[in-house]
């Protein structure tokens, strides 16, 4: 490969930044695809949000009735209540945030192996390699 098509970038930094931050776009950051970067970090930060906005809405919903599962049925049991809130919460984070995190999580998945078999790029269209392979 010519010297010119090589990035200057480390390809260590480059895989422990995927491996470590990828879910935030680190290694993006790092190799300068700034837009790609910010939109996985946006992402996830929106499914985290979602997410915990759904276990606290689900939790403070659930529990404010509990009284209601328990003096309705005499056979409650923990699984029955576990599986109720799970429902719940499901249902009130929506499939989207779960969705975003699944996305987010596969593309890391496949920017690291991208990385690792040398094919990943900079913003410059230069490949990122091992120093020994330069």
């Amino acid at each position: 490969m010519n010297r010119e098509n090589v990035s200057s970038k480390s390809f260590l930094a480059t895989v422990l930044l995927a491996l470590f931050g990828g879910v935030w776009g680190l290694h993006r950051f790092y190799c300068g695809k700034i837009l790609t970067a910010v939109l996985q970090l946006f992402l996830w930060i929106f499914s985290i949000v979602k997410i915990f906005y759904g276990y606290f809405r689900a939790y403070s919903m659930y529990f404010m009735n509990i009284e209601r599962y328990f003096y309705l049925s005499s056979s409650v049991t923990q699984e029955r209540i576990a599986v109720n809130f799970l429902k719940e919460f499901v249902s009130k984070t929506g499939k989207l945030a779960l969705i975003g995190m699944a996305v987010v999580s596969i593309w890391v998945i496949v920017d690291l192996i991208t990385i690792v078999c040398r094919r990943f790029k900079d913003k410059e269209g230069k490949v990122i390699l091992p120093k020994k392979a330069r």
